[in-house]
């Protein structure tokens, strides 16, 4: 049986491999509307964790 950084370290070689090749394409670059979803995830969660912390919810 391998141990964890036996498997980290096969994983992460076979990855490198991958994007080395010539027919690997790269994801596209986040856009603004990206950015206006992580920053809205982000406040919800802060919002839910406000609201935990009056105990408005439980």
């Amino acid at each position: 049986m391998e141990s964890i950084e036996e498997l980290i370290y096969k994983e992460t070689k076979s990855r490198l491999k991958e994007m080395e090749s010539k027919n690997y394409k790269f994801p596209d670059q986040a856009d603004k509307g990206d950015a206006v979803k992580i920053i809205s995830a982000i406040a919800v969660c802060i919002i839910l964790i406000v609201l935990c912390m009056m105990e408005v919810i439980v």
